[in-house]
């Protein structure tokens, strides 16, 4: 092999090398933007569970006060 053939191998070499991590990297920014995508959904699911969870526990809360007032009333009321 010449000088002109081993430089021509080299720079194809090169060339091969960074088409091959533009690839790697344009495929790893598709995929950090669906992961960011998903996360965002994820969150937004989270705070709508969190708010309704929260709903519900104050309703259960709600309840056991009127049920403790109940009867501390009914026992004041005995005596």
């Amino acid at each position: 092999m010449n000088d002109m053939e081993q430089l021509e191998n080299t720079d194809n070499g090169k060339c091969s090398s960074y088409y091959a991590l533009l690839v790697a990297f344009k495929t790893m920014n598709e995929r950090c933007q669906q992961l960011e995508t998903r996360l965002a959904t994820v969150e937004e699911e989270n705070m709508c569970l969190r708010l309704e969870c929260g709903k519900n526990e104050s309703a259960i809360i709600t309840k056991i006060n009127d049920n403790n007032e109940k009867t501390i009333v009914q026992s004041l009321k005995e005596k």
